[in-house]
């Protein structure tokens, strides 16, 4: 290496040994300036305006547990590292960060320029008496004669194309044409890609805006957000905001979703039409009700079971008469 790629792998080195030690203060100076007010920012706004959709978690899972935007909000920007280097450093064991330490290396330097360089670096973490090698990239650009750590960059860029979804989202909403529908519940609008509603005359009445689209049935329809499934009603307003892998129209009161368990597995069960479970999931698929009851496969071992069951989730013979139950 010449003094210049020395100078840089000693940055980052100090730089990868104070987010292992948790000294957020020390990393704090060493981040480009501006940054970490910027990230704040933008995650705020994209979970402001992601929570109509119920797809806010995904920004705030990575500062803990029942995190919400005004916990956030309030944080000093050295508090705001805190939470959100202490997520990302989850997989380091504390009081282990000597022995990862010693595993660090520098794997490339690429001084893109003068004032932009890319370094690349690996470390193991211990896990079960094994270790895992983990690969990293960090960005640095150069003020003057000192280098910075540009703040994750790739999450900056998925913050920007989030809030351009967003808003492209809302523009589209803004020339809906809800004035225009005829029938109350919406059972006469047709879905369409990218996915929109239009009525019998093919008036477009809902613009496209959704990722997938079902068809209206007691007054909602299933439609994909951005990564998860809901339901809205003829207006297009969100009555089911998204918390759904999957999700199938109503029938007989009651409509299939998914979910996934703890192994990424979907679960089927069914939902009323005010969002609340009526059935839990735990289905490997569902069927939608006809005459009071639906067909279900349920996980046994290695081979999927199918039977009916009625609007308890209790399972019935093909021959019975379905009991009365709770929509």
């Amino acid at each position: 290496m010449n003094s210049g790629s020395n100078d840089l792998a000693r940055f980052v080195k100090d730089y990868f040994y104070a987010g292992i030690r948790r000294d957020f203060e020390a990393m704090l100076p060493a981040l480009y300036p501006g940054d970490v007010d910027k990230l704040k920012a933008n995650l705020i706004w994209c979970s402001q305006a992601m929570a109509r959709f119920g797809e806010s978690t995904g920004f705030l899972a990575m500062f803990g547990p029942d995190t919400d935007v005004e916990d956030l909000r309030v944080l000093s920007p050295q508090a705001f590292l805190r939470k959100l280097f202490e997520g990302a450093s989850r997989d380091i064991p504390p009081g282990e960060w000597q022995d990862i330490a010693l595993t660090f290396r520098i794997l490339n330097i690429h001084q893109v320029s003068e004032d932009y360089a890319e370094v690349e670096y690996s470390y193991e973490v211990p896990i079960d008496g094994t270790s895992r090698v983990c690969e990293k990239e960090v960005c640095l650009s150069r003020i003057g004669e000192r280098w910075y750590v540009m703040l994750n960059p790739g999450l900056r860029t998925t913050l920007d194309s989030v809030r351009h979804q967003v808003e492209k989202f809302n523009e589209r909403e803004k020339r809906d044409r809800t004035e225009e529908v005829s029938d109350p519940a919406g059972e006469d609008l047709e879905p369409f890609a990218l996915w929109g509603y239009r009525d019998g005359d093919e008036r477009v009445v809902l613009e496209p805006r959704f990722g997938g689209a079902g068809k209206f049935s007691s007054g909602l329809a299933p439609v994909k957000f951005f990564k998860k499934w809901g339901y809205i009603n003829p207006e297009g307003a969100v009555v089911i905001p998204g918390r759904f892998a999957r999700a199938m129209e109503f029938s007989e009161g009651l409509a299939a979703v998914a979910v996934h368990d703890d192994e990424f597995e979907l679960r089927w069960g069914y939902i009323r039409t005010d969002g609340t479970m009526q059935i839990e999931p735990r289905f490997a698929s569902a069927e939608p009700f006809t005459d009071g009851v639906a067909e279900v496969t349920l996980f046994n071992d290695e081979d999927e079971v199918p039977y009916l069951i009625d609007y308890h989730g209790q399972r019935v013979e093909e021959d019975d008469s379905p009991d009365e139950g709770d929509e």
